[in-house]
């Protein structure tokens, strides 16, 4: 009779905290500086989650970060763990003002009952470019160099055009990216023009394409003339210039 009873009871906590699954993007990309969770959910079979049988790990290139097991346990406070939200099978570890080394795959592990799962996520960081105009002065018919900064992005890889009214300029000079102290990068651009009068009232641009960017991220402006040919510095001042 103790065998039969025993028998049911492991029958019933086996079916009570059956069929673990893990589901979740397997990318996940945060803005450097921001606080972000890396997603993992699960499910079970009858829910919501007994919390007594649940323990969760999170693991950073194969190093534990965060345990839970009724207690939440980091190597960091940067980590965290919602424990509000378990009981619906939400274990997104949480990471505040995250950075550049914060990149790399991440590991859900997460046990109920007898089963456990697994689940990899990679984390990718982003940090938008900012674009600044640090030359726009010209000379009728004469060569002038235009010049544009482009600092702060990450990843490396960016495209930068130049556009006078939406048309491409040939011409282009990109310097080697340089690593700022926060790793992330910036680029110097320039392009060569010969203006004439007509000039003045074009809108010119730099451009700038990243995959981290919805759309590309785009500074106008117009030419500030300069030298000889300049007889009215009423004129020049008067001139809208866009930033």
């Amino acid at each position: 009779m103790e065998a039969v009873r025993t028998l049911l009871l492991f029958l019933v906590l086996r079916h009570s905290v059956s069929s673990l699954e893990l589901t979740g993007p397997p990318v996940h990309a945060a803005r450097l500086g921001s606080d972000t969770r890396v997603p993992c959910a699960f499910t079970v079979d009858n829910p919501p989650v007994d919390l007594n049988h649940l323990t969760i790990f999170w693991y950073f290139r194969d190093k534990e970060i965060l345990s839970y097991d009724k207690t939440v346990r980091t190597t960091s406070p940067r980590y965290s763990l919602s424990t509000g939200v378990l009981v619906m099978g939400i274990a997104n570890l949480n990471i505040s003002n995250i950075q550049i080394p914060d990149g790399g795959m991440y590991k859900c592990s997460v046990i109920y009952g007898s089963e456990k799962k697994e689940k990899e996520v990679r984390l990718d960081i982003g940090a938008p470019p900012q674009v600044t105009i640090t030359n726009k002065m010209a000379v009728v018919n004469e060569e002038s160099v235009l010049r544009c900064s482009v600092t702060g992005f990450y990843p490396v890889d960016i495209d930068i055009k130049w556009f006078k009214d939406g048309e491409e300029l040939n011409n282009i000079s990109t310097e080697d990216p340089q690593r700022n102290s926060d790793r992330s990068y910036s680029v110097k651009s320039a392009v060569t023009i010969i203006p004439t009068e007509e000039d003045r009232e074009r809108i010119f641009s730099c451009r700038v394409y990243q995959d981290f960017l919805h759309f590309p991220l785009q500074k106008d402006f117009r030419l500030v003339y300069e030298g000889k040919l300049i007889t009215n510095i009423s004129y020049t001042a008067a001139t809208p210039v866009i930033n």
